[in-house]
């Protein structure tokens, strides 16, 4: 009867252990998949989580992003002064783990680095060991060591070896490379100016931009070169054409995104000053050529930058804006009257598009 006992002691010991086994390897095969969930948090200047979550699933083909899985990716990206913190932690079943820290310069080194953690955090698991039913009993002792023997160790003396650990510490984050953090930027726009009311100037522009940061509050410059389409001013006896060509300065700060957490659209404040020259030709209804004349021109504008950013490296933008011609030049015919003198205010209308490097 005793033996029986011990055999079927024996046999539930050996199902409870394979149990075990089974729905650790169960659980193992569940996390393998890679399914997962993400939660993002961004700031002006940063990647947008939809990039983000493309990055991560990008970088190893066993994670998939599925919503509503119980394992959960959580990214944040905050702003500190002139550099950025990305903080990533792993929930799973509502249990959130440690958070994994990366600071930068730039805040997309920064993303990179915490979609680099991501992916190995996600595709990583800890081994797990079955748990037996019972612990393991002590090995028997062999002998004794002879009392006459003053170096042979006790029983008492002897320490068990201690466990190996089966936690697994957290990736070491990268630091990102540094870089510079100026955005340059190319670009074309059309302004619509109201200089030779009723009819309008047309000027297409061109121009280059240095900007500090992605930060919209950063400062930006832009320099740009334009040239108007000639412009006529007619009467019963006379045209007179005019043409306008600038060069102009903007400097733009203390911008605000519009979308929270998002930097798609940006609008800033800005103040420019151009100068250039205004050249006017005259010619009688029978186009007999006149005298034409070249004057200075001089204006500072005031204006609001309202930019649309689709991704990180294309945006287009509209511009109006205010100017106020220093000099008001006027042009007038032999007899003494006027043909022309520039308004005291000129409102402007610019819609541009660049390329960001």
């Amino acid at each position: 009867m005793s033996a029986r006992k011990n055999r079927f002691g024996g046999l539930s010991s050996r199902c409870l252990l394979t149990c075990a086994f089974a729905s650790s390897f169960s659980r193992l095969a569940r996390a393998a998949e890679g399914e997962v969930a993400f939660e993002i948090s961004t700031v002006p200047g940063c990647p947008n989580p939809r990039e983000i979550v493309s990055d991560v699933v990008a970088r190893d083909a066993r994670i998939k992003e599925a919503r509503g899985a119980s394992r959960v990716v959580v990214i944040e990206l905050a702003s500190e002064g002139t550099t950025f913190q990305g903080s990533l932690a792993i929930s799973e079943n509502g249990v959130r783990g440690a958070p994994r820290l990366v600071h930068g310069s730039r805040c997309d080194e920064v993303a990179r680095a915490i979609s680099l953690i991501a992916s190995i955090a996600v595709t990583s698991e800890p081994e797990v060991s079955p748990t037996p039913s019972s612990p393991p009993s002590a090995p028997p002792i062999v002998s004794q060591p002879t009392p006459t023997d003053p170096t042979a160790p006790t029983a008492s003396s002897v320490t068990p070896a201690p466990r190996p650990s089966s936690s697994i510490s957290p990736p070491k984050a990268e630091e990102p490379r540094p870089e510079r953090s100026q955005i340059f930027s190319l670009g074309a726009a059309l302004d619509v100016r109201s200089l030779s009311a009723p009819s309008l100037v047309v000027l297409p522009r061109l121009f280059f931009d240095v900007a500090l940061s992605r930060d919209p509050r950063a400062l930006d410059l832009r320099f740009s070169l334009a040239t108007s389409v000639p412009s006529a001013v007619t009467t019963d006896v006379t045209r007179t054409t005019f043409v306008w060509g600038v060069g102009r300065v903007d400097a733009c700060a203390f911008g605000k995104s519009l979308l929270e957490r998002r930097n798609f659209v940006v609008l800033r404040p800005c103040f420019a000053l151009e100068g250039g020259f205004l050249h006017a030709k005259g010619e009688s209804r029978a186009n007999v050529s006149g005298a034409s004349q070249v004057r200075p021109w001089l204006a500072p504008s005031a204006l609001l930058r309202l930019g649309w950013s689709p991704s990180r490296r294309v945006s287009f933008e509209l511009e109006p804006s205010l100017v106020v011609p220093v000099f008001r030049q006027e042009f007038q015919y032999d007899g003494g009257s006027t043909v022309y003198r520039a308004p005291a205010v000129v409102f402007s209308v610019s819609l541009g598009a660049a390329l960001h490097f």
